[in-house]
């Protein structure tokens, strides 16, 4: 929901902090792609990392099974709107 002007600015402070690169489209010279660099792959596993660690923290007074009966609805609601699931 934001424009391309906005997504360009956003790419281009990804890029600036070593985290994205641009690679051009072999098969279309028109279309550039966004790739994470090494860089770029360390911070998400990071941020990841950081990320379940503070799920597991909101979610440690709530009992288990309800925890694993709402993941369940949950991933039953996105399949149905199209979400092909994780194996």
């Amino acid at each position: 929901m934001v424009t391309s002007g906005a997504i360009t600015n956003r790419i281009d402070r990804m890029e600036a902090k070593g985290l994205v690169e641009r690679v051009r489209d072999t098969a279309d010279r028109r279309t550039i792609k966004i790739r994470l660099t090494d860089h770029g792959h360390e911070v998400t596993r990071a941020a990841f990392a950081d990320h379940l660690a503070n799920y597991a923290r909101l979610l440690a007074d709530v009992d288990r099974d309800l925890v694993a009966q709402t993941a369940a609805g949950l991933r039953q609601i996105l399949e149905t709107l199209g979400d092909t699931g994780i194996e």
